[in-house]
């Protein structure tokens, strides 16, 4: 076991930030019965409510509009459903209106694609920061995972690409976390090689990656007929895990398969336990709904579209946010005993593969990546026509925004296109007023129309 790097970083952890305590919280909270854990969540929703109507501007007017705060100040969770669904349009409109007055001088912008490639901005801080770790944490340890041990993650690193290497830092926390990365978005059959070769030499307890990502070393691993250190566990991210994929991962890995849930505005939300039973919602951190088309609830077994409030982020709360994912509650509790309520595998993210001239892999999340500090673009869609052609759909904000800083801008994400699909790839832009949505709502932001 590698004591000395677990203590080093168990130390750090200690002094830079609450994370241990929130672990030590989440661990006490997991067995809470159903309606212990009910009271906690209330409890949180209502403190944030109240935090919510006297320090942001957005909240103050909707909240006391929708009958959730009275004119007394009381906190009315009754009239729930009265509030507004909070969308990706509001958060780009309304950015500053949706900011506590009184953020925490620790907060920070964090900005995501999401799977509408809508990029959007949200203020993040540092108790949100050690509350998101202290649950992945958690979620890890589910998977039979304790920090310390050697772990893989095949996840999306721009800098790599962009910078060349990590940083020192970077590099120094991830060898105190004993995590060797590799990086998604620009997988070769060399880099994948290389890959279980490190799997092999290491031997990771867990291996965590990008859906496509851990498919396609699936494969390779099929084909070649090799056989790969078996981990502990293996557990996905960044896109929908059906049937076929876990099934494909679990008789290349020879491992059981973790689904997890979350994003970039509200953290991880949930994840499979080890019954696989479903994903248990973090109810401490998180208010979980699942509504109809007609913004009803939906029930049991029926899909409906996820609305999320983060009960963690007070710099900018999201308050009954529509995410854009589809999902429906599991009936009935889980052999585990944990009272979280289940939730089926989430549906709607669709990350394509897009193929180099020379077969290597590129991941389509790169892509909504190049879009993400682009202020005047609404929406974007990436799509590849050919080995060597990527149309890219721009929807910009406004006509008027400054000619020579969209040139400058689409001529830097045609140079980070080509660095990851070869120079020979030709980038055309199209400026739209509208990107349709699929039959299901939802936008598609990569889509390859090469076999991958």
């Amino acid at each position: 076991m590698p004591t000395i790097r677990k203590w080093l970083w168990k130390a750090v952890l200690a002094v830079s930030s609450n994370t241990l305590g929130d672990l030590s919280r989440l661990t006490r909270w997991e067995r809470l019965d159903s309606s212990a854990a009910a009271a906690l969540q209330h409890q949180r929703l209502t403190r944030l409510v109240r935090h919510a109507h006297a320090h942001v501007p957005w909240y103050r007017q909707t909240l006391a509009e929708a009958g959730v705060v009275s004119g007394k100040g009381q906190i009315v969770l009754e009239h729930w459903t009265n509030l507004p669904l909070l969308t990706k349009d509001m958060l780009r409109s309304h950015t500053d209106r949706l900011t506590a007055r009184n953020s925490d001088p620790s907060a920070f912008w964090n900005t995501s694609g999401g799977s509408t490639g809508e990029p959007v901005r949200i203020l993040q801080d540092k108790p949100y920061r050690d509350m998101v770790r202290a649950v992945a944490m958690l979620f890890y340890r589910w998977a039979g995972y304790e920090f310390g041990f050697p772990q893989v993650k095949i996840w999306g690193s721009e800098r790599d690409l962009f910078e060349g290497a990590e940083s020192p830092f970077t590099r120094l926390v991830r060898w105190l976390r004993n995590e060797h990365w590799f990086n998604a978005f620009r997988m070769s059959q060399a880099d994948m090689l290389n890959c279980l070769d490190v799997i092999d030499r290491i031997q990771p307890v867990l291996i965590v990656g990008y859906v496509e990502s851990l498919l396609d070393l699936a494969r390779l691993l099929l084909r070649k007929e090799r056989s790969m250190h078996r981990p502990a566990a293996v557990m996905t991210a960044a896109g929908p895990l059906d049937s076929d994929a876990r099934d494909l991962v679990k008789r290349a890995s020879g491992a059981p398969v973790f689904d997890r849930y979350g994003s970039r505005e509200v953290g991880d939300v949930a994840s499979e336990c080890e019954s696989h039973a479903g994903l248990h919602v973090c109810m401490p951190t998180h208010f979980v709904e699942i509504l109809r088309s007609d913004g009803q609830p939906s029930e049991p077994g029926e899909r409906g579209e996820l609305v999320i409030t983060s009960l963690t982020n007070y710099s900018m709360p999201l308050i009954r946010y529509q995410i854009g994912d589809i999902s429906a509650w599991r009936d009935g509790g889980c052999p585990c005993g944990r009272a979280w309520p289940l939730i089926e595998r989430v549906v709607g993210r669709v990350s394509d593969i897009f193929v180099r001239a020379d077969g290597t892999h590129v991941h389509g999340e790169y892509f909504t990546h190049l879009f993400y500090r682009l202020n005047w673009v609404r929406k974007f869609q990436v799509i590849q026509e050919s080995l060597r052609r990527i149309e890219v759909h721009v929807v910009p904000v406004d006509k008027g925004d400054n000619q020579d800083v969209r040139t400058w801008d689409l001529e830097e994400v045609r140079r980070k296109i080509r660095l990851v699909m070869g120079e020979e790839c030709v980038v055309d832009f199209t400026f739209r007023t509208a990107i349709d949505p699929m039959p299901s709502g939802k936008y598609r932001y990569t889509i390859s129309r090469i076999t991958a």
